[in-house]
């Protein structure tokens, strides 16, 4: 079984024998494109946040600034000092206080990637929940009924009230994400830190499933782990899609 040969196609010479020359252009060409098609890569380390009292009370949190929850802060800080961070040259995080401990803690201590520099990006922040910020799921379903219902089946398909759609998350999310993967050089990565509603939308848009698949990504932080991925340069899972018409939710009457 000869391994260079393998998936080559052989040239045939006028002297009707099979000569090399063809073999080390296909070579050449294919190992060419596969420099290049490498080169193109961008690499993103996706982590979520770790949870707040509010997380952990099933209440929801949009922009509210929380820190960690005191029982989950040991197993949070371990996580995080356990992810490998080869190749990461800047740890972005969402501007909430969860997020900042988070990114303080993967640039803890020694050994590569824990050098990277740390930005706090407006950009990243959670999606804007207005008058449904600290209700309880249970609440929701119950005083917004309808809106509950469309939000647990799937999240981009209603507004709440006051409040940010999921086109509005991504219009204002993923700019800021291809910028900093296009300009940085191919060695380097990028580490993301966001909360759990951004996190949802982006692992739907990485992993290529439908926004109603968002609330995979909501469950225990426990079961959510950092997670790698590879991007093309202008790769079309970063690409902002034009707003579809959204369901208003309506404030309960008083």
């Amino acid at each position: 079984m000869g391994g260079l040969s393998h998936g080559v196609r052989w040239r045939r010479s006028s002297r009707g024998n099979y000569g090399t020359r063809g073999c080390r252009a296909a070579e050449v060409g294919r190992g060419r494109a596969g420099r290049m098609a490498k080169a193109s890569k961008r690499r993103l380390l996706l982590i979520r946040s770790g949870p707040t009292e509010w997380d952990l009370s099933a209440r929801l949190q949009g922009q509210t600034d929380l820190p960690l929850a005191e029982s989950a802060g040991g197993a949070v800080h371990a996580q995080m000092l356990a992810v490998t961070m080869s190749g990461v040259s800047s740890v972005m995080f969402s501007p909430d206080e969860a997020s900042r401990q988070v990114a303080a803690w993967l640039t803890e201590g020694d050994g590569e990637g824990r050098d990277a520099k740390v930005q706090q990006v407006e950009a990243l922040r959670e999606l804007n929940l207005g008058l449904w910020t600290g209700l309880r799921v249970e609440e929701l379903e119950t005083r917004f009924e309808r809106a509950g219902a469309q939000w647990m089946a799937d999240p981009a398909a209603v507004a709440a009230p006051e409040g940010e759609t999921i086109a509005d998350l991504e219009s204002r999310l993923l700019p800021v994400l291809e910028k900093a993967l296009t300009r940085r050089r191919t060695s380097t990565a990028i580490a993301v830190v966001v909360r759990p509603i951004a996190y949802a939308m982006l692992r739907c848009r990485l992993e290529r499933l439908a926004t109603s698949d968002m609330t995979r990504f909501v469950g225990p932080w426990e079961s959510l782990g950092p997670m790698w991925f590879e991007l093309d340069k202008d790769d079309p899972r970063l690409a902002v899609a034009p707003p579809e018409p959204v369901a208003p939710s309506k404030a309960p009457a008083a």
